[in-house]
């Protein structure tokens, strides 16, 4: 019982001891925001031989979904985006092949034919 009442004791004594009336001031610091709106989709379209090319460059903010939709009139092809490791699968000629992906690593990203070898468009991802 003689331990409560010390307790009692230090406590009422620390409590009368910062029953000051001064207020710290506090600061806000507002810091840039890079946030990027996740119902956004970045649209890309590549037609083979028409609008692609290893000098066609899309910037995309980090953290955006990104939707390439591709199409080789020609032939049928398969296409490769280097880097996140993702592939359309054989497509037949004429048929629209859609990757879509979230732009989670910077860098740049070659998308590519596998049927012809080349690269058709080059994503910087920032």
């Amino acid at each position: 019982m003689k331990r409560f009442f010390i307790a009692v004791g230090l406590l009422t004594a620390l409590t009368a001891c910062s029953s000051s009336s001064e207020v710290a001031p506090t600061e806000t610091i507002a810091a840039e925001s890079s946030v990027v709106d996740a119902a956004a989709v970045i649209e890309i379209s590549v037609i083979v031989g028409e609008n692609s090319g290893p000098d066609r460059t899309e910037t995309v903010a980090l953290g955006s979904t990104v939707r390439i939709s591709l199409l080789n009139n020609e032939s049928e092809d398969d296409f490769h985006l280097h880097g996140y490791d993702i592939a359309s699968g054989e497509v037949p000629a004429g048929e629209e092949a859609v990757i879509e992906f979230v732009a989670d690593a910077a860098g740049e990203f070659e998308l590519e034919s596998h049927v012809t070898g080349e690269v058709l468009l080059v994503i910087t991802v920032q």
